[in-house]
């Protein structure tokens, strides 16, 4: 698990850390995140995952989706896009610098 190296830290809160693992779960690009799905992009046990949505679910801020996965609520809806624009950004900045400054001279020509 990713959060070992805080072991023996006792300002981190294992359980807030978890939480935020899950929340960022739904930023990723699983379709309809269960449990199982979480679990296995965030490494947490399916209990853990458990409980977090549950907690989730209880705050307002996740919902069950016709019993066959969760979604996010409004309340971190806006929070999950901006997470995932983030990515694409990051993912589009990796192409770009890694096109050896091809795209920048293709963008000068037509300029």
């Amino acid at each position: 698990m990713k959060f070992r190296r805080f072991t023996g830290d006792p300002d981190f809160m294992l359980s807030f850390a978890k939480g935020l693992a899950v929340l960022e779960a739904f930023g990723s690009e699983i379709k309809c995140p269960t449990i199982a799905k979480i679990g296995a992009v965030t490494g947490l046990s399916r209990a853990a995952v458990r409980k977090c949505l549950y907690t989730l679910c209880q705050l307002g801020y996740a919902s069950t989706v016709n019993g066959q996965g969760y979604a996010v609520n409004t309340r971190l809806s806006t929070v999950n896009q901006a997470n995932s624009l983030r990515r694409r950004m990051e993912q589009r900045h990796e192409i770009y610098r890694d096109s050896g400054g091809a795209i920048q001279r293709s963008i000068d020509k037509i300029l």
